[in-house]
Formats: structure tokens, sequence, C-alpha cells
């Protein structure tokens, strides 16, 4: 999953689930759409929207601008023995994720038969540059967006939460 717009975290915190819970209350507002122009002043003291319940959340952050590439972050809390668990999935929105995988495969593939037919001539096809081009900037282009605001909501989580975290790659 390194090289996919997901990300898996977990944090192991020292806090009981009650007061993980009660952090997150403090920064989680729930999702009302009458009143969304209102999480974008600088009163709010929110930094995400959401829902969240006694052992799970699924949440955005709030900005003042357009970004796609904003991770939907879906968490769940385990208490343990003598430690919380906080469990956070992040992943692209479902239509944007749509809309990447079309861009990178359509020139993925015509990449790919440009260049079979270049080595079916015998010749190289300087055209196969171009597409091959478009695939590395839209993908590229996802993966830096998704980063840049998954890498905030890491750190964000890793101070409130005064927890340490790890990043699994194997699911």
């Amino acid at each position: 999953m390194k090289y996919l717009p997901v990300e898996n975290i977990t944090y192991h915190t020292d806090l009981n689930s009650n007061e993980v819970l009660h952090r997150l209350e403090g920064i989680i507002e729930s999702f009302n759409r009458n009143t969304k122009t209102e999480f974008y002043s600088h009163s709010n003291p929110k930094y995400y929207i959401g829902t969240i319940d006694d052992t799970s959340f699924s949440i955005n952050r709030i900005v003042k601008f357009k970004n796609p590439f904003l991770p939907r972050i879906i968490g769940t809390i385990q208490p343990s023995l003598n430690k919380t668990q906080v469990t956070i999935k992040m992943k692209l929105h479902g239509g944007i994720l749509l809309y990447v995988i079309f861009h990178c495969g359509a020139f993925g593939l015509v990449f790919l038969a440009v260049f079979a037919a270049s080595i079916l001539n015998g010749k190289y096809n300087p055209n196969m540059i171009h597409p091959l081009s478009f695939f590395l900037i839209g993908y590229g282009l996802t993966m830096a967006g998704f980063k840049y605001e998954s890498i905030k909501s890491k750190k964000y989580f890793a101070k409130l939460l005064e927890a340490e975290y790890t990043n699994s790659i194997d699911s």
C-alpha cells in the first residue's frame, strides 16, 4: 500500500478510552448541511467534521478551500490493559479514487499500446513519452496531495492523543 493513497496508522496512548473520546469530541464537529459555512470561520475551534460514537469515528479535515486529496479518516478506539489503541485508516474519497484510476488507467493503456507498437515495428516511437508523462503527472499529483494532507493529520493526532504511531503497510 506504500504506492497507493491509503494509510493505516496505529496510535498507542496512555490515555483511557473515555479521555480519547473526550479529546476527539473536542475537535470533531458533527455534520450539518445548514451550518456548513460556519465551519470555515476562524472562530471555530473544530478541525474535523464527521461522526463519532463510542468505539469509532469517520471524519474529514475542515479546510477553507476545495481539496480533492483530503483523506477520509476512519478510526476505531480499542482499550487494552494499560493503554488505548486508536487505529486509523486514511484513504481518498471514492469518487476521486475512481477518477484517478480512470485517468491513470487510460494514459497507462495508451502508453502500453504505443510501446507495444514500437517494439513490434522495431524502432523507437518518441510519441510514447506523452502518455507516460501524463500518467506520471496524474499519479504524482495524487500521491503528493494525499501524503501532504495525511502527514498533517498523523502529526495532529499524535499530538492530540499524546501517542506514538506506527504505519502499517500490510493491509
